[in-house]
């Protein structure tokens, strides 16, 4: 999956509120959540793909900053793959369909939970800077942080072999959770923070 976050985010922009979901730890990803249809023929290629995205905004009003960071999944371009028996040869389509459903949900599902890390870095990072009066490094860190999110997503499909590594996809599993847990106190979107004084040597 490559994901380029400014095509991304031209493609969340302006869509239906029902083609967007935000990110939520009480709200998983389904099936019925990949509408873009996708008829697999080759079984070497990938089996789905999230298209998910950051969408920061913050503006200062003199004395604070206002942030909203949401991570955000489009319905209308993301799509999982559906094996028909016109096009799969010998394979076992039901079942090929019941693997995809189960083992490509979940590894989905884990890209959009990378997003969500992603966004709460970002939300960290606002809270960090602002608060030591170094607003004018927020544009540069943002621009640091997508690269890595970016990174972070093709490594990610890469070790994993999109899921079909599933030893490797469970070390994964384990270690976004972990990452996700570990900056639990920056899952709120949106908030505010008081500017601070840059200090001077």
């Amino acid at each position: 999956m490559n994901m380029i976050h400014l095509l991304m985010l031209a493609m969340l922009l302006g869509q239906p509120k029902n083609k967007i979901i935000h990110w939520s730890e009480d709200r998983k990803l389904t099936m019925e959540d990949f509408q873009k249809v996708a008829h697999h023929r080759n079984t070497n290629e990938y089996s789905g793909q999230t298209w998910s995205g950051i969408e920061p905004e913050y503006h200062t009003d003199g004395y604070k900053l206002t942030y909203k960071v949401p991570a955000l999944f489009n319905r209308d371009s993301s799509w999982m793959v559906y094996y028909d028996a016109k096009h799969s040869g010998d394979l076992d389509v039901e079942w090929m369909n019941r693997r995809a459903g189960t083992y490509g949900l979940s590894h989905e599902q884990k890209h959009f939970d990378i997003t969500e890390v992603y966004a709460r870095k970002i939300r960290k990072m606002f809270r960090e800077e602002v608060s030591r009066g170094n607003i004018d490094r927020i544009d540069d860190r943002l621009e640091r942080y997508f690269r890595e999110w970016e990174e972070c997503q093709d490594r990610y499909d890469s070790e994993t072999q999109h899921s079909l590594n599933q030893p490797m996809q469970a070390k994964w599993d384990t270690r976004i959770q972990a990452m996700l847990d570990e900056l639990s106190d920056y899952k709120e979107d949106e908030g505010e923070v008081i500017l601070g004084q840059r200090r001077r040597s």
